[in-house]
């Protein structure tokens, strides 16, 4: 008999593999329709490549517009798949078995291990990321600079098996060292104020090492425009670092409904509601930010003796 599930859209490559792709694998896995040819999955997204991969027939696609929440309007026979939603360190330890499913779905491409410099190009960009790239290149290492979100799937997948070593500015693309070489090293870079403990917990749960450089100079432009309220306390008080952001009452109201099991979705309908979290996004979303390139290059030469 065949059994159908519909996954809903997740815009996010982070939360898509976290959530969506998770659930995915742990519901076929329990009930053993890993590519089984019982099992035919609709799909609401952008990554087809990756849902495909664990159907051996072909996916539905399902029009983005009108975002669809469940599949109740597409047949009574067609169930929902709930999200894996991730909360804790203890939660990434199934990605293991995931990335495994995944890397063998694609065909290994060899290249010269080496440097991978992440650019990103809508929100928290890297200022030097040019001038970082001669400065690695010097070391006489393979370096690359890519942008992930104009690469495939498998692409992505066969540039992470040949990095040693990734830079990488806070965002999805960090995700990507599920698929490096146990022991692997991570730079996550951050604009000053910011801050978030997923990678370090996937690093942890991969057997990777991970460090944070946070800018201390200000952003020098919004990728979300603060409120008039916040744009005058920035202007009297300064641009915020880590311990003031950390210090927030929303912040802290965060953490708190996190450890008591709520989802993602529910805390942003939450502080949403009560018009709380502005200072973070607006300090996490800084359209550019800078970091001396040679303060990453020493942190690269220490990883490499090591």
């Amino acid at each position: 008999m065949e059994i159908k599930y519909f996954v809903p859209v997740f815009r996010s490559y982070f939360h898509f593999i976290t959530e969506s792709a998770l659930g995915l694998h742990l519901l076929l896995k329990k009930n053993s329709l890993l590519t089984s040819r019982d099992c035919r999955l609709w799909y609401q997204g952008n990554y087809d490549e990756i849902v495909q991969m664990f159907s051996c027939h072909p996916i539905v696609k399902v029009p983005l517009e009108p975002r669809l929440e469940n599949a109740k309007t597409l047949g009574k026979d067609i169930k929902t798949l709930k999200h894996k939603f991730v909360q804790r360190k203890k939660d990434f330890y199934p990605l293991k078995e995931l990335a495994k499913f995944l890397s063998d779905k694609v065909p290994f491409k060899e290249e010269p291990k080496g440097i991978t410099i992440i650019k990103r190009t809508r929100t928290r960009q890297y200022i030097e990321t040019d001038e970082l790239y001669i400065k690695l290149a010097a070391l006489q290492l393979p370096v690359r600079t890519v942008l992930f979100e104009k690469l495939t799937f498998a692409q992505q997948v066969n540039i992470a098996r040949n990095t040693n070593i990734l830079i990488a500015p806070h965002g999805a693309g960090t995700l990507n060292q599920i698929f490096m070489p146990k022991g692997s090293k991570i730079i996550e870079l951050f604009s000053k104020g910011d801050s978030n403990w997923h990678a370090k917990a996937v690093a942890e749960v991969f057997g990777h090492q991970l460090i944070e450089i946070e800018s201390s100079a200000t952003p020098d432009s919004f990728g979300r425009e603060p409120s008039e309220k916040l744009r005058r306390r920035l202007q009297k008080e300064g641009w915020p670092d880590r311990e003031t952001v950390l210090g927030q009452p929303d912040v802290r109201l965060r953490y708190f409904l996190e450890e008591r099991g709520l989802s993602n979705r529910t805390i942003l309908k939450i502080f949403n509601r009560l018009k709380m979290f502005e200072l973070m996004r607006v300090v996490r979303e800084a359209k550019r930010f800078s970091i001396n390139p040679d303060i990453i290059t020493a942190h690269v030469q220490k990883m490499l003796m090591q």
